[in-house]
């Protein structure tokens, strides 16, 4: 099934549709069809394109909310690398490592905990890192206060006008 990208009226990606929601945004009249995949439908006995591309007519404001702490918060931050050898992890090899242990009082926040390999992980144990002989590859930092990554998505048919608002949305929101 192809999906549709919503742009807020600025042209910022806020997320993809189903089939079933960009009919009702269409037959509301609240987008504009930026662009099109080459599939087509039906809609009141005409034949049109599928949208690949909607953009809004109005601007809706963000809602920009904290991140709670989760595991599954620090994997997002750190994109499934180790962050002491810079292994790409699936998610079953991925372990979260204390930066200072939880025997020697270290707390589960942001800035604690860091994705690990098994194998780095267990060389650590529960050593500080000079006492390891072990360095970060960048020092942890609280998540930004998106709704969102909107291209976290695993998206089964890429549409190529995507790569601009992909690639506008990586430098707004850099690490």
């Amino acid at each position: 099934m192809k999906r549709t990208l919503l742009l807020n009226n600025d042209y910022d990606p806020l997320t993809f549709l189903a089939e079933r929601r960009v009919f009702r945004f269409l037959a509301k009249d609240k987008v504009e069809i930026i662009s099109v995949w080459d599939d087509h439908f039906y809609m009141n006995g005409v034949e049109c394109k599928f949208p690949a591309t909607l953009r809004l007519k109005t601007y809706i404001r963000k809602n920009y909310r904290s991140v709670i702490f989760s595991k599954n918060e620090v994997i997002k931050r750190d994109k499934g690398i180790c962050q002491f050898c810079g292994k790409h992890l699936s998610p079953n090899k991925i372990t979260i490592d204390h930066i200072i242990p939880k025997s020697r009082g270290g707390e589960n926040s942001f800035y604690n905990c860091v994705v690990a390999c098994f194998e780095c992980n267990n060389k650590k144990n529960n050593l500080l890192l000079d006492e390891a002989g072990m360095k970060l590859l960048r020092k942890p930092e609280y998540p930004k206060k998106y709704i969102r990554n909107v291209f976290e998505d695993k998206i089964k048919s890429w549409h190529e006008d995507w790569n601009w608002y992909y690639d506008r949305y990586k430098i707004v929101n850099q690490d």
